[in-house]
C-alpha cells in the first residue's frame, strides 16, 4: 500500500513534468527574484544552496548573485556510505563534478569544508512545503539529518502551486524557518 507521503511525492513530481521549459524558467526567476529582495537573503554572510535536479527551481542565478555580492556560497556533498551531507565552499559553478545520484557536487576539499555558523542561510530543496515550514523531500533523510544541527536560518523555495496548508510529517522531519513562493513569504520566525 502506498503511503500518503509517497502519493504526494508522485503528485508533485508529476506537476513538475507538466511545466514547459519556459514556464519552469519563469517560475525559477520569480522565486529567485523574490528571495533576493528579502532581508533574510540580503543580510546573510553564508548561502548554502544546492545543485538543482530536473524540475527543481533553478537557483544558479541566485548563487551567482550571492558570489558577485561578496557572500560565501557552499553546496552539499553526500558522504559515501551514510545518509549525511557536508557543505563545501564554491567560487564558481564550473568547479562542480558529478556526484552521488547524478547530482553535481563540489570537490571534497578539506580547506573548503563549511564550518557551522549562525550567519548562514540554507536553501533546502523539496517537492513541496506547507505554511508551517514542513517539507516533503525525496525520502532519503539527508537534509533532515543536516538540519537537525544547523545553526542558521533555513528556507524553502516553493512554487505557489506546491505550497500546502498542511503536509504529513514524522517526528524526525525538520521544518524550515521560511518558505518563499513567487506570491508570498511564510516566515515562522515572526
Amino acid at each position: 500500500m502506498i503511503s500518503e507521503k509517497d502519493a504526494l511525492r508522485r503528485h508533485f513530481k508529476g506537476w513538475r513534468t507538466q511545466l514547459s521549459p519556459a514556464e519552469h524558467d519563469a517560475l525559477s526567476a520569480a522565486l529567485c527574484n523574490r528571495l533576493m529582495s528579502l532581508p533574510v537573503y540580503q543580510e546573510t554572510t553564508w548561502l548554502l544552496g544546492f545543485a538543482p535536479l530536473a524540475g527543481e527551481p533553478d537557483i544558479r542565478p541566485l548563487l551567482q548573485d550571492a558570489l558577485l555580492g561578496g557572500r560565501r556560497v557552499a553546496l552539499p556533498r553526500c558522504i559515501p556510505g551514510t545518509r549525511e551531507l557536508q557543505f563545501y565552499e564554491i567560487i564558481s559553478w564550473d568547479e562542480l563534478i558529478p556526484g552521488s545520484y547524478g547530482i553535481a557536487e563540489p570537490p571534497a576539499d578539506p580547506a573548503r569544508l563549511w564550518q557551522p555558523t549562525a550567519d548562514a542561510l540554507c536553501i533546502v530543496p523539496a517537492l513541496s512545503f506547507d505554511r508551517q515550514g514542513q517539507r516533503l523531500g525525496y525520502g532519503g533523510g539527508y537534509y533532515d539529518r543536516f538540519l537537525s544541527t544547523f545553526p542558521g536560518i533555513t528556507l524553502g523555495l516553493c512554487p505557489q502551486a506546491c505550497l500546502q496548508e498542511k503536509l504529513p510529517h514524522d517526528l524526525y522531519d525538520q521544518p524550515v524557518s521560511v518558505v518563499v513562493t513567487e506570491c508570498e513569504v511564510c516566515d515562522r520566525r515572526d
